[in-house]
């Protein structure tokens, strides 16, 4: 074989062997490189994870513990209405039931699930026995639940009355499906796949991020060593086999010792290994494209001479194992001297690309992982936040308005005094006989020597179970109990004697043995010739319930007040008329020496004017109530923020303001941490979009500056027809990355300075669609990747990849049309110089109402032909 011919393929033969072997070298490192990065991106998520999950757990058992402890829950009088508050003002219970200390169920909230637990007892339950057996909250293993029939787990807690004794059991069923969406915003923003699961001590799993069918199916993952490992106590990361989804996978690890459950989170080996796939095609194309390239060298130029050749090829391999360093010296200005200045030229772009690259994707790794952290610890501080708030003001509105109601308007008055009629004693004898028969109360007349009944009407006849005939042979000791007959004929003889007319609250016996209390008008009388006394009866059994739910009401509402977290006070007559315990303790006061002092006192010197004016018009303003809030002045000098609800109310029959107020400096404070991650996150959100777009850039040097361009053109075309700020932030973020699918398209092509082959022109046109793939499954508060998909489409449907047409094509893509031909046409490109902008601009005037959207066409215009736009540079 000629030397012209074995030559090259030698050459060719090296360059493809180094390249192969440079490639495995860098598959092996790239492989451990990759791995580890994941793991350690693992550790991160399973630590969000896990601290989400517990969150979620710790907010449930917090809110049943609390409901448990109220007032009206320990005494049982009010268990539905509590139970229908916390569901509706939270999302963790599916239901809420109370059982009794035998383990049968007294209510179920929703009321529609308590027909299938109907006179049940389950006491059977794990849980409710280890709630009896150690008298505190306990969390119970994945069970079926008889309510629902449905996979759930149990939180319950005892109910105990004041005296400390256990009247029953509070258990909340939780919302699976919520605990599986728990924590699930954080890690799947990362870079990587993969998903995140819990389990119960036993193995069986009980959330699960991406399949939560595992949950009602109650699939078992305790043979999964990293599930063994983590109910075992330990934490941990590692690339491991699971049985159960029959999958090698990358899997961190963790337990939660309080609950005995553990937390995992996994990414499929192949899916974190995936870019090192792209890796491996890339330097096996750039191989075998470079050994191409100097095989046809060394063939065409091995006539001439072999000792250059021989060089090239030496420093062509030592290139090939990733040394770009390396370069060629060029003896001569001939085929060989330019060959050796190209692949010179070659490999110092390869080594500036190289580290370009490598620096990029450091920097990208560093903003997301950070990024991932803020929001994760600005989704729990938002959510205690919004929990903490929305659950306090529910219970103390829903608690403290109808008590305050009924202290302050709802005192019991007693029935007024029927007037006796003042009947002449010589009246005709049916009249009499008419009013006695027909009145509601009860009527007797005794006999004053032997306390014996002479007559009675029907009313007395209904109320005591007897007949008139019966009654005439009773006397006062027949209806009255045995134990209360000294008191009774003690006030039958007052009332003889004149002394007393109203007895109240005697005991009277029924025919049936059965006793109620009555108040008792009477007075002396003379009845042929005899002295006698006539008793009205009017059972007071209504009465005394109703003073007994008076004052059971004041004692729960004095209960809440004086124990509420917030403090109460009202203010009349310009001071404090009342203040309970916590608002005397937020000033730093005791409750006595805030009494008949001036408000104003409490106040900060210069919020007193805006104080003092909120009090003034409160009384006799139109609206009923208003919050404010303003600097307090403690007793002690310190200065702190409070927030003030206040209402206009009558204390004692006159007009006052009742109000509550709360120390709100720690909540002002996380609302200013929060406003300031916001604007962190904003910040790196942007930086990420900007490296992004410098990555696309990166692809095709000569555009750039293309995407930041028709950004600040979109912008100026969106504020011009009404966009708002939001929608123009929108547009701007869309610009930066409408471009983006150009990576998919090799450099040579979008670098190339002639016409385009038909073959190059489509890879073009895919670029939309490339575009659109990368960006769709970001989470965007924008429609990004739709613009980005639609911005070559035309208002005629000629455009591209989809031909839409006029309304069909969103309104930003629209703009986004127009401010991409403005910046192309103005701009150089590699195959033209730069049109100009007035060549631009009758490009869409040309197309307006055709190609491109009329109203954005003439905003376009006006801006750059009467406003004075200008391109940015």
């Amino acid at each position: 074989m000629r030397l012209t011919v074995k030559l090259p393929a030698i050459v060719v033969g090296a360059i493809l062997l180094t390249a192969v072997a440079s490639g495995v070298v860098s598959v092996v490192i790239g492989r451990n490189i990759l791995r580890q990065a994941a793991l350690d991106e693992n550790v991160h998520r399973v630590e969000v994870y896990a601290k989400a999950v517990l969150f979620y757990v710790e907010s449930a058992r917090s809110l049943l513990t609390t409901t448990a402890e109220l007032p009206l829950m320990s005494s049982l009088a009010r268990p539905r209405e509590l139970a229908a508050l916390v569901l509706a003002h939270s999302d963790v219970f599916e239901y809420v039931t109370l059982l009794r200390p035998d383990g049968t169920v007294a209510m179920q909230e929703p009321r529609a699930l308590e027909e299938r637990l109907s006179h049940r007892d389950l006491s059977f339950s794990a849980w409710f026995a280890e709630v009896r057996r150690a008298e505190r909250t306990v969390v119970s293993d994945l069970h079926i639940s008889p309510a629902t029939q449905r996979p759930t787990i149990v939180i319950a807690t005892p109910v105990r009355a004041a005296d400390g004794r256990t009247v029953g059991i509070l258990a909340g069923a939780l919302k699976l499906s919520e605990l599986s969406a728990t924590g699930s915003a954080a890690p799947r923003r990362s870079t990587l796949g993969g998903a995140g699961y819990v389990t119960d001590r036993r193995g069986l799993i009980i959330a699960h991020q991406s399949k939560p069918s595992y949950v009602e199916q109650q699939t078992d993952f305790s043979a999964a060593a990293s599930v063994s490992a983590a109910l075992a106590g330990k934490e941990g990361s590692s690339e491991l086999f699971n049985p159960i989804e029959n999958e090698q996978k990358l899997t961190a690890y963790r337990p939660l010792p309080d609950l005995g459950w553990a937390v995992v989170y996994g990414v499929p080996v192949a899916v974190a290994l995936a870019p090192l796939d792209v890796l491996t095609r890339g330097i096996l194309s750039a191989s075998a494209a470079l050994a191409a390239l100097i095989g046809v060298g060394v063939y065409v130029l091995a006539r001439r001479t072999v000792a250059p050749l021989a060089r090239l090829s030496a420093t062509a391999q030592t290139v090939g194992t990733g040394d770009f360093s390396q370069r060629i010296e060029a003896p001569s200005r001939d085929e060989i001297g330019r060959l050796a200045e190209e692949f010179n030229r070659m490999a110092g772009a390869l080594a500036e690309k190289d580290a370009l690259v490598r620096a990029r994707a450091a920097e990208l790794q560093t903003a997301n992982r950070d990024l991932t952290s803020e929001i994760a610890e600005r989704k729990q501080m938002e959510e205690k936040v919004r929990a903490a708030s929305l659950y306090a003001r529910s219970l103390i509105e829903a608690s403290l308005e109808p008590l305050v109601t009924i202290s302050l308007e709802g005192k019991i008055t007693y029935v007024s005094e029927r007037k006796r009629s003042e009947v002449a004693l010589r009246e005709s004898e049916e009249r009499l006989r008419a009013i006695f028969e027909g009145a509601l109360d009860g009527i007797l007349v005794a006999e004053a020597a032997s306390r014996t009944f002479l007559v009675g009407n029907p009313a007395i006849c209904e109320m005591l179970g007897y007949t008139l005939e019966e009654i005439t042979h009773l006397g006062v000791s027949d209806i009255h109990p045995e134990p209360s007959l000294p008191h009774v004929l003690e006030q039958f003889d007052k009332s003889l004697r004149g002394e007393i007319r109203l007895a109240a609250d005697i005991p009277v016996k029924r025919r049936d043995g059965s006793v109620f209390y009555a108040d008792i008008k009477a007075a002396p009388i003379r009845l042929g010739g005899k002295d006698g006394l006539v008793g009205i009866f009017r059972d007071a059994t209504e009465r005394r319930q109703a003073q007994e739910s008076l004052r059971s009401a004041e004692e729960q509402f004095r209960g809440l007040v004086e124990q509420s977290i917030a403090g109460i006070y009202i203010i009349q007559d310009g001071k404090f008329a009342y203040v309970n315990q916590r608002f005397a303790e937020i000033f730093g006061y005791a409750a006595d020496e805030l009494l008949d002092q001036k408000p104003l006192s409490v106040v900060v010197e210069q919020d007193r004017s805006f104080v003092a004016e909120k009090i003034r018009q409160r009384p006799k303003g139109d609206v009923q109530a208003f919050d404010f809030g303003f600097t307090a002045q403690r007793k002690d000098g310190s200065r702190t923020e409070i927030g003030v609800h206040s209402a206009r109310a009558s204390h004692c029959g006159r007009p006052a303001i009742i109000g509550m107020a709360q120390d709100i400096y720690e909540k002002k404070r996380a609302e200013e941490q929060a406003r300031q991650y916001l604007v962190q996150l904003e910040t790196a959100f942007m930086s990420t979009v900007q490296v992004a777009t410098t990555l696309s850039e990166m692809r095709d040097p000569y555009t750039t500056g293309h995407e930041r361009r028709v950004a600040s053109i979109a912008v100026a075309i969106g504020a011009g027809i009404g966009f708002d700020a939001r929608r123009q932030e929108g547009l701007r973020v869309a610009g930066h990355l409408h471009d983006i699918g150009k990576i998919t398209i090799p450099s040579e092509i979008l670098a190339k300075p002639g016409k385009l082959g038909p073959i190059e022109y489509k890879l073009i046109q895919g670029h939309p669609q490339a575009s659109y793939d990368v960006l769709k499954d970001v989470e965007f508060p924008w429609p990004v990747a739709e613009v980005a998909l639609q911005h070559h489409e035309r208002i005629d449907g000629s455009g591209y990849p989809q031909g839409l047409k006029g309304e069909a094509i969103l309104l930003e893509a629209r703009i986004m049309a127009v401010a991409d031909v403005v910046e192309a046409m103005s701009s150089h490109r590699p195959y033209r110089p730069g049109l100009g902008i007035d060549k631009a601009l009758a490009e869409i005037e040309r197309g307006r109402g055709t190609s491109y959207d009329a109203v954005v066409a003439d905003a376009c215009l006006k801006m750059f032909r009467e406003k004075g736009y200008t391109i940015p540079v």
